[in-house]
């Protein structure tokens, strides 16, 4: 007679219960019997499985941070994912931000919050019964006892009443109407999984004042942010709750914490009423962004492309342009756009210089660029955590400054610049494309300092109240709107676990970083070893999670007696993880880490943030070989999840999934991709122009042009392309003869991420601002690298060409990269016609 299967209960079907699932059945399809409790209509944690959905802690169009290579698991295939259809077009810009591509039938580079629920629909159909999967249905209490022969659980949970079961009165409680319409279960299980999530919960925090206004529509959470509308107009933001159903712990006003990408919010562009804006502008012109975080800054740079569009589109709203964004933010943070610099530096072997600036660098998905295995030492790579020596602070600082380019010091911005001193603690970085050159241009206007007070007077304006760095009390007035970004809690993700059971874990329910202490990478506690953890940590997490699923399971197989009937290298030849004392090492080093979390400002911003490291620690412990990547050393290319694959996982998907990672990194490496899309992104902003005109005919006089001009975002004015800027330009024209004229010119730039293509388009005179008809379309040209006299490259140069009745208009465009941002570029014309033959050279630098 054969084994019985163990009962699993996994609490949460978001990917991390999801994958959790998976692993379990497929890896040992004799050994487990899974029921996966989700409270949920549907499954897909935070991520949305449709483009309508509306309530949850994302925006279906919000893009992620990373790419499609990375927020999938090791063994299906993104092209194996059908995503149908989605919206015919979408306002929103921070869908764009990252992302573009409006062929929503094909997945983006960084694909959209829906996109992500498709991907967990086609995995929950691939690999998981659906009699697995319970919805609709929130665990109460889980008790851990000896039933029978062993410690078992005891799990009560809610859920929806079956239209044809009938319920005693007496086990519905008759003071609440809401239970007649559920059904109370209990059943026992061995073996117990906590896939919650941990930042499910937003912090609204204890400012003074802010609990009597918190909710009227003006002072919102990111999370409950869709379009600018929900804080111009609150009256009619009626799709949004802003009562948090489970309310977390008061947090302290300085508590004010970075948040993941995944659970940042969407502020979608939308069509303004004049009433709504006029009457928020009664109220001042300030927008207020509480919070230095991921979502912090997303927020603010969404509003301030907003504010842009409104005053630079062919219908803007005039009341929402006079609004700025003051970002209250508690340190300097390095904003990084999706797509980095894959060689940011060149070697200089004629000058004798180690390195230079390469002003014609090559493009990858940040994640790509960053978890390269080739950054690591040589010899095995370990996991870093706990506190950052100062020595490497000033290394990540270096990689950081290198990626974008310098310290920051040319926005000439003093909270975002990094002195000596900062220098030496851990960075702290954001990710968007726009944040920096909306402070260039002075639509946000970032602040030092920490709030401490919000209050509103008789006529309805609001004022915050912030302590700066010197502790020196400054006021904010005029301000129309509070964004709060202030974090997520985990707490009433794991509310539901006993009292013993806490205490054990060692639960601290003031600390939101690490409220549990789960040695061994943060999915099990050796006190404990029927509970295992997966996703509740800080830090990036498809791999992760699909690593700590892995170890789970094998250490319950083994602990089961199912080690030998398995697959996927679960054997006892292969010994589970960390001895005795190992273990507690482990133990003290993290009670150590939640300590330094109290007190040290050398705690990194992610704690458990090293992603690299911490698969590979995990490919050692479950005995995995690292899938080589073709024209890579064993040792290099991203650390990607379909590298890190097992005997029971489907081997043809993975396949697919390298071959797509194969080919994005070609065609960057041999092709240019992403190219127009990193100089589409550091086009925006303020700019000194500079333009020399040389004529060979009299009457078209030679001369010199001085002024600005400003590549301005807005909405895109048609469908088929993802990103728009209106171009301005004015200054002075002196012509040889001495004859002095003020000029001004407009063009619309816009980006096309289907073809990759940069477009300019000239302007209607009538207003300015609409599109007239076509300019020309930018073809990059491959640098030549040639390894002796790579460094004297200019940068990546483009053409285009335009004939305009009879006059012959070639463009070439030179544009000089350091890191991800241009430090000039230039535009040459060389028209020809019967009454014009001229060459305009242009040269564009930051002021």
């Amino acid at each position: 007679m054969g084994r019985r299967p163990k009962k699993v209960l996994i609490i949460g079907g978001g990917p991390s219960g999801l994958v959790a699932a998976k692993t379990l059945l497929r890896s040992y399809p004799d050994a487990f019997d899974v029921t996966i409790v989700e409270k949920a209509k549907t499954l897909g944690g935070l991520w949305p499985m449709s483009v309508d959905t509306k309530n949850g802690l994302v925006s279906p169009e919000m893009p992620t941070n990373m790419s499609k290579h990375s927020v999938c698991f090791s063994d299906l295939a993104w092209e194996s994912v059908n995503l149908g259809k989605g919206p015919p077009h979408v306002d929103d810009r921070e869908s764009r931000e990252h992302d573009g591509g409006r062929d929503s039938s094909i997945v983006s580079l960084f694909p959209k919050a829906w996109q992500e629920g498709k991907y967990l629909e086609a995995y929950v159909k691939k690999f998981i019964p659906e009699g697995c999967i319970t919805l609709e249905s929130r665990v109460t209490k889980a008790v851990r006892g000896k039933y029978g022969n062993g410690y078992r659980w005891k799990v009560d949970w809610i859920g929806p009443r079956k239209h044809d079961e009938v319920l005693p009165q007496a086990e519905v409680p008759s003071r609440e109407e809401y239970f007649r319409e559920k059904s109370f279960k209990q059943d026992f299980f061995d073996y117990l999984i906590v896939a919650t999530g941990f930042f499910c919960s937003p912090r609204i925090g204890n400012t003074p004042g802010l609990k009597q206004i918190h909710g009227n529509g003006r002072i919102l959470h990111t999370s409950k942010l869709r379009n600018i509308n929900d804080l111009l107009n609150p009256k009619d933001s009626s799709n949004h709750n802003h009562e948090t159903p489970e309310t977390p712990k008061p947090i302290n006003s300085d508590d004010v914490k970075e948040n993941l990408p995944k659970l940042s919010s969407i502020l979608r562009q939308s069509n303004i009423s004049e009433s709504s804006s006029a009457a928020l502008s009664k109220h001042g012109n300030k927008i207020v962004v509480i919070g230095g975080g991921m979502s912090g800054a997303e927020a603010a740079a969404s509003l301030a492309f907003q504010i842009s569009s409104s005053r630079h589109s062919p219908s803007p709203s005039s009341d929402c342009a006079s609004f700025m964004v003051y970002h209250i933010i508690t340190r300097p943070f390095y904003c990084l756009p999706p797509l980095l610099p894959k060689d940011p530096v060149n070697s200089d072997k004629r000058q004798g210089k180690a390195q230079i600036s390469n002003p014609a660098p090559t493009f990858l998905p940040l994640d790509l660029c960053m978890y390269d295995l080739s950054r690591r030492a040589d010899g095995p790579i370990m996991a870093f955590s706990g506190k950052m020596s100062a020595e490497r602070a000033k290394m990540s600082h270096s990689y950081l400054q290198t990626m974008i380019g310098g310290d920051q010091s040319n926005l000439h911005v003093p909270p975002l610049a990094f002195s000596r001193e900062t220098m030496e603690k851990p960075p702290y970085v954001v990710i968007s494309s726009s944040y920096t050159e909306f402070v260039r241009e002075g639509i946000i206007i970032p602040i030092t300092g920490r709030a401490t007070a919000i209050s509103v007077d008789e006529e309805d304006t609001g004022t915050v109240t912030y302590n700066t760095d010197v502790e020196q009390e400054t006021l904010l007035d005029s301000v129309a709107a509070v964004v709060l970004a202030t974090g997520y809690s985990p707490h009433s993700a794991i509310a539901w676990l006993p009292r013993d059971i806490l205490e054990t874990l060692q639960f601290d329910p003031e600390c939101s970083r690490m409220p549990l202490i789960l040695p061994k990478n943060s999915q099990a506690h050796a006190e404990v070893p029927d509970l295992g953890f997966v996703g509740f940590y800080e830090g990036p997490y498809w791999g992760i999670m699909e690593m700590q699923a892995r170890t789970i399971a094998r250490r319950w197989a083994y602990q089961s007696g199912f080690d030998q009937v398995g697959v996927g290298g679960y054997c006892s030849s292969n010994p589970l993880p960390s001895s005795e004392p190992e273990g507690m090492r482990e133990l003290l080093h993290m009670l150590q880490l939640r300590k330094d979390i109290y007190g040290s400002d050398m705690i990194p911003q992610f704690w458990m943030g090293d992603y690299v490291g911490t698969m590979e620690d995990f490919a050692r412990e479950l005995g995995i070989q690292r899938n080589r990547l073709n024209g890579f050393e064993d040792v290099a290319g991203p650390a990607v999840g379909s590298r890190y694959t097992m005997e029971a996982d489907d081997k043809e998907e993975a396949a697919k999934a390298l071959r797509d990672l194969d080919n994005t990194l070609t065609s960057s490496a041999k092709h240019g991709a992403f190219v127009a899309r990193a100089v589409f992104r550091a086009m925006q902003g303020p700019w000194v122009l500079e333009r020399s005109l040389i004529s060979q005919m009299p009457s078209y006089p030679s001369g010199q042009f001085k002024g600005t001009a400003s590549f301005h975002p807005r909405e895109p004015t048609e469908d088929r392309y993802d990103a728009e800027y209106l171009y301005i330009e004015s200054g002075e024209y002196v012509s040889e003869q001495g004859l002095r004229m003020s000029s001004s010119r407009r063009y619309i730039y816009r980006y096309c991420e289907k073809t990759d293509k940069i477009t300019a388009w000239f302007v209607k005179a009538d207003d300015g601002k609409r599109v007239d008809y076509f300019f020309h379309e930018l073809e990059f040209v491959l640098p030549d690298h040639n390894e002796e006299r790579g460094p004297m490259i200019e940068g990546w140069s483009a053409k285009g060409d335009h004939l305009c009745a009879d006059d012959k208009y070639d463009a070439e465009y030179m544009f000089r990269f350091r890191g991800v941002g241009l430090e000039r570029f230039g535009v040459k014309y060389k028209v020809k016609g019967p009454k014009k033959d001229y060459v305009s050279n242009s040269w564009y630098k930051r002021g």
